[in-house]
């Protein structure tokens, strides 16, 4: 997968939301084109990733108000039509929409890891303002907020990191069918 990326070969997959493939080109979808505008004008004006996805699916947002009517996310990626914080952040933090191949770009925000240009894709946004929205993401990661303290058994919250991609890694309890509860930590 390294390989075709750094040959700027399409690593497979879905291809990201706006876009479809024609021939051997990869073109932004019209009717798509406005949303991914205005997903990369809200974070950069300082809106956060699920406020973004509820103002897209139609809350009140302060500052913004409401749209008349929710922006569907196309069906053709996903069962669901609403926005969630996942999709949002994909679309701000995949460099496909530069119109660059990289590897496992949905852990990864850091554009020096950004593998290979394509001329195969048609960009919407540019790479400095892929570098802006890059930015505005590691200052919020790397906010110094004061630790809270916790009554859980995760005494390392806030202090692991993923080895692999920096994102500070995750929490997660499960039960199972016999009702023992047992926690873990896991990369995001």
């Amino acid at each position: 997968m390294i390989s075709k990326a750094s040959r700027g070969e399409y690593t497979g997959g879905r291809l990201p939301i706006g876009y479809k493939k024609v021939e051997d080109k990869f073109v932004p979808i019209e009717e798509s084109i406005n949303t991914i505008k205005l997903i990369e004008e809200l974070y950069l004006n300082g809106y956060g990733i699920k406020t973004i996805a509820r103002y897209l699916n139609g809350a009140n947002v302060k500052g913004l108000g409401q749209l008349d009517n929710p922006i569907p996310k196309p069906s053709e990626y996903t069962t669901t039509e609403t926005w969630s914080q996942r999709t949002v952040q994909t679309v701000l933090m995949n460099p496909f929409y530069t119109g660059h191949i990289s590897y496992n770009s949905k852990k990864n925000v850091d554009i020096d890891r950004i593998i290979e240009k394509s001329d195969n894709i048609e960009p919407m946004r540019t790479l400095e303002t892929q570098q802006r929205i890059f930015e505005i993401y590691q200052s919020k990661l790397s906010d110094n907020k004061p630790k809270r303290m916790y009554s859980t058994p995760f005494l390392l919250t806030g202090i692991l990191h993923c080895a692999e991609c920096g994102q500070p890694i995750k929490t997660q309890t499960s039960q199972l069918k016999n009702g023992k509860r047992y926690s873990y930590y896991k990369c995001g």
